[in-house]
């Protein structure tokens, strides 16, 4: 189980620029941006979290522990996704809520993947432990294209 530090739950809507606001709110109190079509996570008051994106590729890793965070050639993980012409430059949005990790797809033109399977609409999957994660790409035939990018999803204890 994930480690994390957990008082009451509430909801909130978690904007990209990673502020929490309240359930109602259609618009960020930090930055402005619609967040109308943003459905609300609970969260907990204290909740602390981390997790690491391993590529598949090579030997590059990250941890991450932001409350939201954005991937792709112009956002997060950009140093390393730049050279990637099948990932998008705001890619995949991943969000802590509730002691799991969220990833959702922010794509129109490149998929993101889960376990080789796209993600469907806009609706955000539960990341376990030992997924596989593609941005812009599947394996095929025992094969991935060099211009996706792969990650394995590991949960820090």
């Amino acid at each position: 189980m994930p480690r994390a530090a957990k008082k009451a739950s509430k909801l909130v809507r978690i904007c990209e620029c990673g502020a929490h606001n309240a359930p109602q709110a259609r618009k960020c109190r930090k930055c402005g941006e619609d967040i109308s079509d943003i459905l609300p996570f609970p969260v907990a008051e204290e909740e602390q979290f981390s997790y690491k994106l391993k590529a598949v590729e090579d030997d590059f890793e990250v941890t991450m522990d932001q409350p939201v965070s954005i991937i792709g050639r112009e956002a997060g993980l950009k140093e390393y996704l730049g050279s990637k012409a099948y990932v998008s430059r705001q890619h995949a949005k991943l969000t802590v809520a509730a002691g799991k990790v969220f990833i959702e797809n922010l794509s129109n033109t490149n998929r993101t993947f889960l376990n080789n399977a796209v993600l469907s609409g806009t609706e955000p999957a539960v990341l376990h432990d030992g997924d596989e994660i593609g941005l812009g790409g599947m394996e095929m035939d025992g094969k991935r294209q060099k211009d996706a990018a792969y990650f394995l999803f590991e949960i820090q204890l």
